[in-house]
């Protein structure tokens, strides 16, 4: 995984035909959309949220990039996990904040990673 800036991620989108909006944020993109949701936890921690991003990696089947944008956070404060998600980052290397660097690249071999 490669964490990358606001730049870089409107960058990557223009090579990968990904309309932006006006703030320069990825817009969804029709095709990508999933028309099933679950509602596994109603934004408390529930002990599932790895096996939910598997399912969510899997939803997407296969794909050589992968590009997860952060877009919004401080939606549910008591579900978040700062300081677990920075050590996280930071393992990979990463010490850019969230806000700077909100792009986080994957490549296929990544697929399975969900921790």
């Amino acid at each position: 995984m490669k964490f990358i800036e606001s730049n870089e991620v409107a960058e990557w989108c223009g090579e990968h035909g990904i309309a932006l909006s006006e703030d320069s944020k990825p817009l969804p993109e029709a095709t990508l959309i999933h028309n099933s949701r679950i509602v596994y936890a109603n934004g408390k921690r529930s002990g599932q949220e790895p096996n939910i991003a598997s399912r969510c990696v899997r939803a997407l089947g296969s794909w050589e990039e992968c590009l997860l944008c952060v877009t919004e956070w401080g939606i549910w404060g008591s579900g978040e996990d700062w300081p677990k998600y920075y050590a996280a980052r930071g393992k990979r290397g990463e010490r850019r904040s969230l806000e700077k660097a909100p792009g986080h690249l994957f490549g296929s071999a990544e697929g399975g990673t969900c921790q």
